[in-house]
C-alpha cells in the first residue's frame, strides 16, 4: 500500500516518479524482505527527486506473508 506522494513525487523537471518507475524498482532488484522493499522504494524516490521540495506525504506499507506449514 502506498500514498500518491510516491507516484506523484516530482523531480526538478516537473516529471512525476509514476507507477511504472515503482514497478521497475522491484523488477530490477526483487527485495528479499519487507525492509529491503521499503529501503529500495524510498532510495529510488529520493534519488529521483533530488533536492526538489515535495508537497505531499510519501508513505508506503509493506506486508510480509509467512507460509503456513501443511
Amino acid at each position: 500500500l502506498y500514498t500518491d506522494g510516491i507516484t506523484e513525487a516530482m523531480n526538478g523537471d516537473g516529471e512525476q516518479f509514476g507507477v511504472e518507475r515503482m514497478h521497475e524498482v522491484f523488477a530490477e532488484s526483487p527485495p528479499e524482505n519487507s525492509e529491503q522493499a521499503l529501503k529500495a522504494m524510498f532510495d529510488a524516490v529520493r534519488n529521483f527527486v533530488g533536492d526538489t521540495p515535495q508537497s505531499d506525504d510519501i508513505t508506503c506499507l509493506v506486508v510480509r506473508r509467512d507460509e503456513v506449514g501443511s
